[in-house]
């Protein structure tokens, strides 16, 4: 698929045929200027929301003319921008669009990944359970019809994590089993690596919430070692406040409150607005000047309510 820079170049002649000429707006532009000069994102709420609106509007006209590819083309990257930027509203619209293409254009890895991912996944996010479910197994049944282990391996880890934050330790443990065999069957390492590392983030997880910590830092350790093989810098950021927590568990506040704080230097610094906010309520757990708990504490709130709203 085509990276976050190919979409752009897609968007701009693009947005040239708009004739509401919002499209070509300053802010766009500038915003494009903006991508290219700094290569992650760190723009005010104005580029930010320009961007957001552009990129919906492009990606509809598109999917009016039929343009299947094209809006797989550009909704590709840009949803996972939205993702890491906690964009869950736009999110769910350039979903739906990519989904519908990708049925159009006969791609069911790609249906099954976006069913599982983004439509699945955000739903869970923004508590809507039943709809996450529906959405979660209809991408995991897919996945089974091509025989994507690696899709239905992410599919079981989600399904997973919705139990498991819905107080059903016992169902998420099965799944994460599950997810984990199936993983096993996955033959190229890296792949294999990708698929394997957050289910065992997730029986970390699973593991502190039971009490087992020497079991739980087992799989931590684990999941490092397969996220630095993958040298994926955006989703192994989970793992800091997951060490911070253990630490903190061991008695070592000072360490786990410093942890707690490098994780969130490190996704702010990546834009990953959900592990912020991860961060930050260590740091707030782990924090004894009162002083300091009220300033974390509106901080927590003001990200909070970003996350999933446009």
């Amino acid at each position: 698929m085509a990276d976050l820079n190919s979409a752009i170049a897609i968007i701009i002649p693009a947005a040239a045929t708009l004739a509401a000429g919002v499209m070509a707006s300053p802010l766009l532009l500038n915003g494009v200027l903006r991508i290219f000069a700094k290569g992650r994102a760190r723009w005010t709420f104005l580029y930010d929301l320009a961007l957001r609106l552009s990129v919906l509007r492009v990606l509809r006209l598109l999917e009016s003319r039929g343009e299947w590819e094209a809006v797989v083309d550009v909704g590709v990257p840009m949803s996972a921008y939205f993702w890491n930027h906690g964009h869950y509203q736009s999110l769910i619209s350039v979903a739906s669009l990519i989904e519908k293409s990708a049925y159009e254009l006969e791609l069911p890895d790609l249906q099954a990944q976006i069913r599982i991912e983004h439509m699945g996944g955000v739903a869970a996010r923004l508590g809507r359970e039943r709809e996450a479910l529906e959405s979660i197994r209809t991408g995991i049944a897919i996945a089974k019809q091509t025989g994507n282990k690696f899709l239905e391996v992410k599919g079981l880890r989600h399904l997973a994590g919705i139990a498991f934050k819905a107080g059903d330790l016992d169902g998420a443990q099965a799944k994460l089993e599950k997810a984990l065999e199936q993983s096993e069957v996955i033959t190229e390492g890296k792949h294999q690596a990708e698929a394997a590392a957050p289910v065992h983030y997730g029986f970390a997880e699973l593991l502190m919430a039971r009490g087992k910590m020497t079991e739980a830092r087992s799989h931590h350790d684990q999941a490092t070692q397969l996220y630095a093989l993958i040298d994926d810098k955006r989703r192994s950021l989970k793992l800091i406040p997951q060490r911070a927590t253990l630490l903190e568990h061991d008695g070592d506040i000072d360490g786990a409150r410093a942890l707690f704080e490098e994780g969130c230097r490190k996704a702010r610094a990546l834009g990953r607005v959900d592990d912020v906010l991860t961060s930050l309520k260590g740091v707030f757990r782990t924090t004894a000047l009162e002083g300091q708990k009220a300033k974390l504490d509106r901080e927590i709130k003001i990200i909070g309510r970003a996350i999933g709203h446009d």
